[in-house]
């Protein structure tokens, strides 16, 4: 069976509300209720310092930004995407992502690796192993970009199997993404997320390379969070979500966290 129609035949159940409210840790139960759509998001404080965030922030300073391909509003980043490379090939994406991860490990290096702390994290607390994503032929995804959102997004999702398909990313069932928040503003730059989730039906909707019209998410409940620096937060990207913009620089850095079987995950960006 496709992988599509496996995630179409695993859609989470139709609800008109969210069944809780955000978790506040990361646990078995918060990160099921999760993949589950029964709430919005996992907030996990004092993931980092500030003065690890503000290192990391410095040390990708040094190898500078660029903006995404064919996205407005512009959002800059270090690091690549298979969005990007869908347009591109494959062959390129894990050419580059070579060189991609050699910037990350440096930087990672001289100030620490987000993505394995995390991942012991999921690892202490739930019954998942995680992993970056590998190719059947040994090929590694890159994984972690550190990303600047200052003008906002478009509402959208983010969810491989109806975007990736022929990348093995595009085999998971569930999608999530973390957001490890580096520098944030007290003026805006609010995540908003909706209650409801993609389904083919919603591409009558699609507006431009990623974005959709507003009333895809119309009647749907709305969750929205302002993060702190240091603080870590997961949501389901299946479910339409955009950012606010803000007055002052946003950064982050991010991944795509999917899930493969009842006990792997994988990372990729």
């Amino acid at each position: 069976m496709d992988v599509l129609e496996i995630a179409k035949r695993e859609e989470t159940r139709p609800l008109s509300k969210w069944v809780g409210a955000g978790a506040n840790e990361l646990s078995a139960d918060s990160l099921e209720r999760l993949f589950a759509n029964e709430i919005p998001y996992i907030r996990i404080p004092d993931f980092a310092t500030r003065d690890e965030c503000e290192h990391l922030v410095a040390e990708a300073g040094q190898h500078g930004f660029n903006a995404y391909r064919n996205v407005e509003p512009r959002i800059d980043k270090l690091g690549i995407t298979v969005f990007e490379y869908n347009a591109i090939s494959k062959r390129r994406y894990f050419e580059d992502a070579r060189t991609a991860r050699q910037i990350q490990e440096a930087i990672f290096q001289r100030s620490f690796d987000p993505i394995a702390r995390l991942r012991g994290l999921i690892e202490a607390h739930t019954a998942y192993r995680a992993r970056v994503a590998r190719t059947e032929a040994g090929a590694d995804y890159f994984a972690g970009l550190v990303r600047r959102i200052e003008k906002g997004t478009l509402i959208h999702v983010d969810f491989a199997p109806a975007e990736q398909e022929g990348w093995c990313v595009g085999q998971v069932t569930h999608q999530l993404a973390w957001n490890l928040y580096l520098r944030t503003s007290g003026n805006g730059g609010k995540t908003h997320v909706f209650q409801r989730q993609w389904n083919p039906e919603h591409e009558r909707y699609k507006d431009g390379s990623y974005g959709y019209d507003p009333a895809v998410s119309q009647g749907s409940e709305k969750a929205a969070f302002e993060p702190r620096p240091g603080e870590v937060v997961v949501f389901n990207t299946r479910n339409f979500h955009y950012v606010d913009p803000t007055a002052d620089e946003r950064i982050t850095v991010t991944s795509a966290l999917g899930r493969l079987s009842d006990r792997e995950l994988i990372f990729w960006s």
